[in-house]
């Protein structure tokens, strides 16, 4: 189990006794799930990619889907406030 509060990460164990993770080591595990995460995304969008004629179509598609998505952003914004 993992409890995070005062800037530092606790991990517990079964006795009770709380032990600090050291910084190189969660440095190193968020190294990891960062290139990890990346080639896990990568290759289906690769594939992809590879596979369709038009890769301008698909350029503006997602530039399309970012733009819905800034909008959806600021009119949850403006009508949750």
């Amino acid at each position: 189990m993992v409890i995070r509060g005062g800037g530092r990460n606790l991990a517990t164990s079964k006795e009770g006794d709380a032990k600090t993770a050291s910084t190189r080591t969660l440095r190193g595990l968020d190294g990891l799930n960062f290139f990890l995460a990346g080639i896990l995304t990568q290759t289906p969008a690769g594939a992809l990619v590879d596979r369709l004629r038009s890769k301008r179509a698909l350029i503006a598609m997602g530039i399309v889907a970012l733009a819905v998505g800034a909008l959806l952003i600021a009119l949850a914004a403006f009508f949750s406030s």
